[in-house]
Protein backbone atom coordinates (compact mmCIF):
# COMPACT_ATOMS: atom_id res chain seq x y z
CA UNK A 1 0.00 0.00 0.00
CA UNK A 2 1.24 3.34 -0.64
CA UNK A 3 1.75 5.81 1.80
CA UNK A 4 -0.92 8.30 0.12
CA UNK A 5 -3.54 5.71 0.27
CA UNK A 6 -2.63 4.58 4.03
CA UNK A 7 -3.34 8.44 4.39
CA UNK A 8 -6.97 8.77 2.83
CA UNK A 9 -7.60 5.53 4.60
CA UNK A 10 -6.73 6.77 7.97
CA UNK A 11 -8.80 10.06 7.32
CA UNK A 12 -11.78 8.27 6.53
CA UNK A 13 -11.49 6.33 9.64
CA UNK A 14 -10.89 9.30 11.64
CA UNK A 15 -13.86 11.47 10.55
CA UNK A 16 -16.24 7.97 11.16
CA UNK A 17 -14.39 7.95 15.17
CA UNK A 18 -15.08 11.65 15.38
CA UNK A 19 -18.82 11.18 14.65
CA UNK A 20 -19.53 8.06 16.46
CA UNK A 21 -18.09 9.86 19.81
CA UNK A 22 -20.61 12.86 18.92
CA UNK A 23 -23.88 12.25 21.04
CA UNK A 24 -25.89 13.07 17.91
CA UNK A 25 -23.58 11.18 15.76
CA UNK A 26 -23.02 15.18 13.61
CA UNK A 27 -20.11 17.39 13.13
CA UNK A 28 -19.52 20.05 10.69
CA UNK A 29 -16.92 20.25 8.45
CA UNK A 30 -14.79 23.10 10.45
CA UNK A 31 -15.23 20.50 13.16
CA UNK A 32 -13.91 17.48 11.48
CA UNK A 33 -10.72 19.42 9.85
CA UNK A 34 -10.07 20.67 13.57
CA UNK A 35 -10.27 17.29 14.59
CA UNK A 36 -8.26 15.93 11.95
CA UNK A 37 -5.58 18.35 12.13
CA UNK A 38 -5.24 17.45 15.83
CA UNK A 39 -4.33 13.80 14.97
CA UNK A 40 -2.00 14.93 12.19
CA UNK A 41 -3.90 15.32 8.82
CA UNK A 42 -3.43 19.41 8.18
CA UNK A 43 -5.31 18.96 4.94
CA UNK A 44 -7.60 22.19 2.88
CA UNK A 45 -10.85 22.00 3.37
CA UNK A 46 -11.25 20.52 -0.24
CA UNK A 47 -10.12 17.64 0.88
CA UNK A 48 -12.32 17.40 3.58
CA UNK A 49 -15.10 17.58 1.40
CA UNK A 50 -13.84 15.02 -0.68
CA UNK A 51 -13.61 12.72 2.19
CA UNK A 52 -17.09 13.21 3.39
CA UNK A 53 -18.52 12.74 0.11
CA UNK A 54 -16.69 9.70 -0.22
CA UNK A 55 -18.03 8.18 2.57
CA UNK A 56 -21.52 9.58 1.20
CA UNK A 57 -20.90 7.42 -1.50
CA UNK A 58 -20.46 4.32 0.50
CA UNK A 59 -23.09 4.93 2.68
CA UNK A 60 -21.13 4.80 6.08
CA UNK A 61 -22.05 9.29 6.27
CA UNK A 62 -24.86 11.12 5.15
CA UNK A 63 -24.81 14.80 4.64
CA UNK A 64 -26.84 17.88 5.12
CA UNK A 65 -25.60 21.17 2.94
CA UNK A 66 -26.55 24.77 5.15
CA UNK A 67 -26.44 27.95 4.13
CA UNK A 68 -25.67 29.93 1.00
CA UNK A 69 -21.99 28.59 1.26
CA UNK A 70 -23.34 25.51 1.73
CA UNK A 71 -20.97 24.19 5.29
CA UNK A 72 -21.23 20.64 5.15
CA UNK A 73 -22.79 18.89 8.23
CA UNK A 74 -21.55 14.95 8.34
CA UNK A 75 -24.18 12.35 10.35
CA UNK A 76 -22.85 8.72 10.85
CA UNK A 77 -25.29 6.03 9.52
CA UNK A 78 -25.32 2.45 11.10
CA UNK A 79 -22.94 1.03 8.41
CA UNK A 80 -20.24 3.42 9.51
CA UNK A 81 -20.72 2.96 13.11
CA UNK A 82 -20.52 -0.81 11.73
CA UNK A 83 -17.16 -0.39 11.12
CA UNK A 84 -15.77 1.61 13.75
CA UNK A 85 -17.30 -0.85 15.96
CA UNK A 86 -15.46 -3.65 14.08
CA UNK A 87 -19.12 -5.40 12.96
CA UNK A 88 -17.77 -4.72 8.84
CA UNK A 89 -15.23 -3.62 6.86
CA UNK A 90 -15.41 -0.71 4.12
CA UNK A 91 -12.81 -1.22 1.43
CA UNK A 92 -11.35 2.08 1.36
CA UNK A 93 -11.26 2.92 4.91
CA UNK A 94 -8.76 2.09 7.53
CA UNK A 95 -9.42 -0.97 9.89
CA UNK A 96 -10.24 0.17 13.29
CA UNK A 97 -7.72 -1.23 15.94
CA UNK A 98 -8.82 -3.38 19.00
CA UNK A 99 -8.31 -0.37 21.66
CA UNK A 100 -11.45 1.61 22.26
CA UNK A 101 -12.21 5.13 21.84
Amino acid sequence: MSFEKYLIEDRRLIVLRALNKETDRRLNEALLSRYLESLGHRIARHTVRETLDWLTEVRAIKIEKFGESEVYIAELLERGEDHVAGRTVINGVARPSARSD
